[in-house]
């Protein structure tokens, strides 16, 4: 499985600051050398350069960052620096450029507004993407944060700093001004390059994919980890849950990737058609049916436990997975896709209290290896993950000491679901993999 990381895009938005910092103090040089009132001119070419970042930070932070809009503000930031460096030649060669009211207008706004605006808005999709990515695979912060490093603002910042200070010592006393514009759309032509490479790794499995997750009723739930994972590889993601809040968090998702809600009772074959027509009206194909709808509602003794209780643990883990496999199971066949249910530990191993749960859970793997027989010859693939104790805030306040736990986060389940999903298993089918930890999930 792949793994985020954050130090491409740190070390990609080093060099996009780097040659912005450049650019901007040439930028600076070149206007204020033919202007009266140096400090004035320099508070005013500051002020339009925060300006200009400001006003991209504004219009960008809200949205989201695929990966085509990361390589248009990439392209962008390229064709920014290229337009200062075709200008900067014309300001050298040309006094009449130089002189004329709209040359001193051009060369603020393409040395340094533009630039400004066109970097802030590559750092700002940057971050929001390796964000994303990184929650993806650890949660919300319980894991450990592997393959972090500077974030893509204080990187892009701390090369900037580094691309003034050599272009003040060095590359305007020497360099031709427009070759060393040039150079920097260059330098930044390559970072984007090896950026989008680095993220093409992460979306290999999945991109372009559609998949529908059930569950997806709480931000701090298996399903909407598993929806965020997927979008991070590249995937499109229906969400489905009882629940109407999905459709807000599907607006959430949405800063990820591109994600359709639906909200209905997944335990009716009516609803479950309505998920599977929303992909394929939406999307036009179906290549996995994640079912993360289900948990735990009744922990009783079998002597304590009534029929209503029994019935609705049932119904909540395994009828759902019936209805949503049987509606997906046409378009399934169409891809060659992949079903991925939620088992549990309580499934094979007997627990006190648990007996209802686990009687559904024992069904969900019954059904997954029945489905896998029976699907084959059709090439759709079934599968089912059993978690331990998944690290929720639900669940730590279900145990009296937290600390004694061995947790699974979220992004650990999610990680295994992407597995399942994507081509990397499509020699895997009947299978229950444990992801092992303390407890019962």
């Amino acid at each position: 499985m792949t793994r985020p990381r954050a130090w491409p895009a740190s070390l990609s938005a080093a060099v996009a600051g780097g040659s912005y910092g450049a650019v901007s103090l040439i930028g600076a040089s070149l206007t204020l050398s033919s202007g009266a009132g140096l400090l004035r001119a320099a508070a005013f070419l500051l002020g339009v350069a925060a300006a200009g970042a400001g006003a991209a930070i504004w219009v960008h932070a809200p949205r989201a960052a695929p990966p085509s809009a990361l390589r248009t503000r990439w392209t962008a930031l390229v064709v920014a620096f290229a337009a200062a460096a075709l200008f900067a030649e014309a300001w050298v060669f040309f006094p009449a450029v130089r002189a004329a009211f709209w040359g001193r207008i051009g060369a603020v706004v393409l040395l340094v507004a533009e630039p400004a605006y066109a970097l802030a808005a590559l750092i700002t999709a940057l971050t929001v993407a390796d964000a994303a990515a990184l929650r993806a695979r650890w949660g919300n912060g319980t894991g450990p944060r592997r393959g972090a490093s500077l974030p893509p603002a204080t990187a892009a910042l701390s090369g900037a700093a580094i691309g003034g200070l050599l272009a003040a010592t060095w590359l305007i006393p020497r360099a031709p001004l427009g070759s060393a514009l040039l150079g920097a759309a260059v330098l930044v032509a390559f970072a984007g390059v090896f950026d989008n490479r680095k993220r093409l790794e992460l979306r290999v499995d999945l991109q372009d994919r559609v998949a529908i997750v059930t569950g997806v009723g709480g931000r701090g739930q298996v399903g909407y980890a598993v929806a965020e994972s997927l979008l991070a590889r590249g995937a499109r993601v229906v969400v489905a849950d009882l629940s109407s809040v999905v459709e807000d968090l599907a607006a959430e998702l949405g800063a990820h990737g591109t994600v359709e809600a639906v909200s209905c009772d997944l335990s009716r074959p009516e609803g479950a058609r309505r998920v599977v027509e929303t992909a394929l009206e939406r999307f036009g194909r179906l290549d996995a049916l994640v079912n993360a709808a289900g948990g735990l509602g009744t922990t009783a003794s079998v002597a304590e436990t009534d029929l209503d209780g029994w019935s609705r643990e049932i119904e909540r883990n395994a009828t759902t997975v019936y209805v949503m496999t049987r509606a997906s199971l046409p378009a399934l066949r169409e891809t060659r896709g992949a079903i991925v249910n939620f088992a549990s530990k309580a499934a094979d191993r007997a627990v006190s209290g648990l007996g209802a749960y686990g009687a559904a859970k024992a069904a969900v793997v019954a059904f997954t290896r029945t489905v896998a027989l029976e699907e084959k010859e059709h090439g759709v693939r079934s599968n089912a993950v059993a978690p331990g104790m998944v690290d929720t805030e639900e669940n730590r306040r279900s145990v009296s000491d937290p600390d004694s736990v061995s947790w699974v986060t979220r992004s650990q389940v999610a990680d295994v679901v992407a597995f399942l999903a994507g081509d990397g298993a499509s020699g895997v089918t009947g299978q229950v993999i444990g992801v092992p930890a303390g407890g019962y999930s």
